[in-house]
């Protein structure tokens, strides 16, 4: 063909080759994309939105563009930044915060954290496993896209590659070799050279991240030692007992072991000789041969039965005709008859008295070589019966028990102190934290303990381990001894696993944090220190005490860089240890088992349920329940000593079950063994913030009780003052609430307690066609906790200022869409909205947020299908008679009683008052609305009478002298909170045991 022709032809089809030429260069670009994205869509998707954080509390988009608006907004604070933050994390965390010592906080933070001066960005590392020096070149080696020669991690550093950025990344990550390939690709691994080296010249591709290096080339990557070492060995083993080495293919023997005569003791070395755990013994003894084994009297009746006693004879005897049942074992010899035994003498005669007495106790013979552990409980919450329980779980006089309560838990520190403080070997930490979830201060509380710990001179310790009110042994305080013992030079924590990178990313640890109102706040991005590998996983620790006073007292640069690291990491706990200990000497001590089996719902448990005290989207384990107690079990052959976590108030059943398996059963008969008591209110609390609803009905309760009592006895009682409010529930079921007040009874002061039960409003259902027949039940309440899906209000106390939500519960079925209507007392439609309903079982919630506040009375919540009525609940919101804790003044009252300004939510809903039929009553809510002193407490009381009764009530003193009824005393009741508990009592110790008495 001609040169002419061939333009001719390339003109003629001119568009159709570039149009090729584009599709290809896009398909190329999205496959090469696909290509280095795939790893992180190949994850689940609920953990890859774990691994993602939260937009900002006020839930706006991010705009980067808007910088210097958001910095003059700054400028008109009491204060300047001493820099011109960039950082828009900061800058949000700035405008987000409360007090102006906080901002200024931040500010000095964010400003070191640009400057990269927060901390060092380099750090030693002293642990002995080294490879070849970190950053050694190895050579160039050949590369696979099917099957990568490092195979453990790669990344892309497509702006500052280099050997020295990659050999740093994969130290960190904890790999021993890093290859940069194609100038911007960086791969970690543990072994290389599967595919053979290549001379120098096919690893010529530049670094973008320094001048004159070279980053490998097209499938062929330049390979550099890390600087890590080999793994060491520490596997553990509980103490072994023989059956743990029996052979798995071995045969299980069943012996049948037929006895006689009184040759006891050569029937024991036969045992003996024969006897292995894995094998199985049947024996049978002849009749009166079982009764030689501690009785006087053997009786055999009705051919086959044996009976044994020390006496007889208590209903007479018979002739011997009666007996005439003949013995299958003993040709023509009679074994009694129906009712009627053959007795004979066993030749056992009266035992001696020789009842003998310990010269000491089990606590002055411990093992001289056993351990000693000193227990750091980290308190917080209200639950004081479920931590007194673990408590004794724990105890032996010869370990130690430093108890820190969260700075906030003021009746927790209170009652703990006035019950434990008595034992020698307990003692208070001076210094009280408030350790939110995540915060840094959490870490420094550990730290401020051990360093207490290590200065008590009198406390002989060799481990320090941590636990936390949720916590419960699975094994026994003997078990963890003689395991610790074994292992008294190891340090005990829990890994992440394998990709340390994704576990940086998911934690938190390339971010900058920081604390404080409470609060965790992220101020952006930050590099990682070069030198050292990063390591992390689980909070809870048991550390060897060299180990601890190093982490303490230690005086070097890789400390030092940590721990000024750590002050600005989010759930720092979870790492530092881990990094300190894998960087430090210490690292042939690790062992990667912190010793707990923690229950991980990652799906239920992983909902972001701390965002309202930290930037970041956190995951918290689940709550152990009676169905869980075979997974507990499971780890009677594991190196696990304690598992979280569990909530009394949840399920107590599974905790008592627990108990007996280590301590064995508790006795027949024991009072509150499936009753769980949990304090909610307390008068002698200063600084603890009481909702005002609950106090409104804590006081409803007292009138209430009052006016019943004076009706039936025809006497006079004021009610005064709330003391105590208390949880109860019965076998795992909240029962009712408790409330103890003092009240003025003709003239003289009496603490009266009361058993409120609530008035159970079962969900209307109208249609069971369709995806209606799936709805199980609907609830409304508030603080619902996503995780164990509960409402934390147990109570169900709402009131005008209540942030309410709505819990359905639905059966197995399809997907499907329903809708959501709130109406409100006054017949006004507060607000619609449309919710899935995922298939299978599910429970939802739904959140309205509605503008407050709600007005006061009976509520409906509506279920619509195609907008025909499928079920309907009602609750109420009660007015307020206290702010506070003082009585609400008659302005406070018409401004809480009136419903919102204008609309519930931004939109009016009144166009749906034709689908949705309600009744008008605004005119009598308006009313309602207007009441105040004696008649707005008759209000609040006839509404509380509609969801509670009155179950019971007792007086705490002598009941001889109260003159309104005859009460019990509420010690000598099985309800109150008075009444006994002998499971969470703490008694004394048993000199026996060195344990405390159950």
């Amino acid at each position: 063909m001609t040169h002419a022709a061939s333009y001719r032809l390339c003109a003629k089809y001119k568009v159709f080759i570039y149009g090729v030429i584009f599709i290809l260069a896009i398909q190329f670009f999205l496959a090469y994309k696909f290509y280095y994205w795939n790893q992180d869509y190949e994850r689940p998707q609920h953990e890859r939105a774990a691994s993602k954080w939260p937009q900002h509390v006020d839930q706006k988009p991010r705009n980067h563009e808007s910088r210097e608006t958001n910095f003059g907004a700054l400028t008109e604070m009491a204060f300047t930044p001493v820099c011109n933050i960039q950082e828009a994390e900061a800058l949000s965390a700035l405008k987000r915060a409360k007090t102006l010592q906080c901002k200024k906080e931040i500010s000095e933070v964010a400003c070191l954290a640009e400057s990269k001066q927060l901390y060092k960005q380099n750090l030693p590392r002293f642990c002995p496993l080294k490879g070849e020096n970190g950053g050694e070149f190895i050579g160039c080696f050949k590369d696979e896209q099917e099957n990568r020669d490092l195979n453990g991690h790669n990344t892309q550093f497509s702006k500052d590659n280099s050997p020295q950025k990659c050999w740093n990344h994969c130290l960190r990550a904890g790999f021993k070799y890093a290859g940069v390939q194609y100038g911007k690709e960086c791969w970690c691994g543990n072994e290389y050279g599967k595919y053979g080296q290549l001379h120098e010249a096919s690893c010529s591709s530049k670094c973008p991240g320094e001048s004159g290096a070279l980053c490998g080339g097209y499938k062929a990557q330049n390979i550099y030692h890390t600087g890590l070492g080999e793994k060491p060995n520490n596997a553990v083993h509980l103490v072994s007992s023989l059956s743990e080495e029996f052979p798995k293919n071995a045969v299980r023997i069943a012996f049948i072991l037929t006895l006689n005569g009184r040759s006891l003791r050569q029937t024991k070395r036969l045992f003996k000789a024969l006897f292995h755990v894995n094998h199985y013994y049947y024996i049978h003894v002849d009749s009166v041969s079982i009764c030689n084994y501690g009785f006087k009297y053997a009786g055999v009746q009705y051919g086959k039965e044996c009976w044994c006693g020390n006496e007889y004879g208590k209903y007479g005897q018979l002739h011997e005709a009666s007996c005439s049942s003949k013995c299958p074992g003993e040709s023509g010899a009679l074994c009694g008859g129906y009712k009627a035994q053959n007795i004979y003498h066993t030749g056992l005669g009266e035992k001696p008295n020789n009842a003998v007495h310990l010269v000491s106790s089990l606590s002055e013979e411990f093992p001289k070589n056993a351990v000693r552990i000193a227990f750091i409980l980290t308190l917080n919450g209200r639950s004081l019966r479920q931590t007194k329980r673990l408590f004794k779980a724990l105890f032996h006089v010869n370990h130690y028990y430093y108890i820190h309560v969260d700075s906030r838990q003021e009746y927790l520190y209170r009652e703990l102190v006035n019950q434990l403080a008595r034992f020698p070997n307990v003692r208070f930490a001076p210094v009280r934290m408030s350790t939110i979830w995540g915060g840094a201060s959490l870490l420094q509380m550990l730290l401020t303990c051990i360093k207490d710990l290590l200065a008590m001179k009198d406390w002989n310790w060799h481990f320090v381990l941590n636990l936390s009110e949720s916590d419960y042994p699975v094994k026994t305080i003997w078990d963890l001894t003689n395991f610790l013992t074994m292992y008294r030079h190891k340090n005990f924590l829990k890994s992440h696993g394998r990709d340390t990178p994704r576990f940086i990313k998911k934690q938190g640890l390339d971010r900058t944090f920081y604390e404080c109102d409470t609060h965790m706040w992220r101020l952006g991005t930050r590099s990682l220190p070069d030198g050292i590998r990063i390591d992390g996983g689980s909070d809870w620790i048991a550390l060897s005490r060299p180990f601890a006073s190093y982490v303490v007292h230690g005086d070097d640069a890789l400390l030092d860089g940590l721990k000024t690291m750590y002050r600005y990491t989010l759930l720092p706990a979870e790492s530092f240890f881990h990094t300190v200990i894998q960087n430090s000497k210490f690292c042939t001590t690790f062992v990667d088992n912190n010793l707990h089996l923690t229950n991980w719902r990652r799906k239920q448990g992983c909902k972001c349920q701390y965002k309202h005290i930290v930037d970041w989207c956190g995951c918290s384990p689940n709550d152990f329940k009676q169905e869980d107690l075979s997974r507990l079990l499971g780890t009677a052959e594991k190196v696990t000593f304690f598992a979280r976590k569990f909530e009394a108030i949840v399920d107590q059943t599974v905790i008592n079950k627990l108990d007996a398996v280590l301590y064995g059963d508790y006795p027949k008969g024991m009072p509150g063994l499936d009753l769980y008591w949990q304090h909610d209110f307390h008068h002698e609390d200063i600084n603890t913030k009481t909702d005002d609803a609950y106090f409104t009905f804590y006081h409803s309760f007292s009138r209430q009780t009052a006016d019943r009592l004076e009706t039936l006895n025809r006497c006079s009682i004021t009610p005064d003052e709330i003391r105590e409010v208390t949880l109860f529930s019965e076998s795992d079921t909240m029962s009712g609430i408790l409330v103890l007040f003092s009240a003025v009874v003709e003239g003289r002061r009496y603490q009266i307690e009361t058993y409120m039960k609530p008035k159970h409003k079962p969900t209307k259902i109208h249609s069971v066609i369709g995806p209606a027949g799936r709805l199980v039940s609907l609830q409304v309440g508030t603080n619902f906790d996503p995780k164990e899906l509960v409402f934390r209000n147990f109570g169900n106390f709402l009131g005008p200022y209540s942030d309410i939500s709505l819990r359905h519960e639905w059966g197995q079925g399809k997907e499907f869409d329903v809708t959501v209507v709130w109406v409100d007392p006054a017949g006004v439609i507060a607000g619609s909205f449309e919710e899935t309903v995922n298939q299978g079982v599910y429970v939802g919630a739904h959140k309205p947020q509605f503008q407050n506040p709600l007005r006061p009375g009976r509520w409906t919540v509506r279920l619509l299908t195609d907008w025909h009525l499928m079920a309907e609940q009602e609750f109420f919101i009660l007015p307020l008679s206290h702010i506070n804790k003082r009585k609400i003044t008659k302005d406070e009252a018409l401004a809480a009683h009136k419903g919102p300004e204008g609309f519930y939510k931004e939109k009016d809903f009144s166009d749906l008052q034709s689908v949705i039929l309600v009744t008008d009553k605004k005119a009598e809510c308006e009313k309602n609305g207007q009441k105040f002193g004696k008649d707005l407490f008759d209000w609040i009381d006839t509404l509380s009478a509609q969801l509670w009764w009155i179950e019971e009530t007792c007086v705490v003193e002598s009941s001889t002298s109260f003159p309104c009824g005859d009460l019990r005393i509420c010690a000598d009741t099985d309800w109150s909170s008075r009444a006994p508990d002998p499971k969470s009592e703490i008694g004394s110790v048993d000199p026996r045991t060195g344990r405390i008495e159950r």
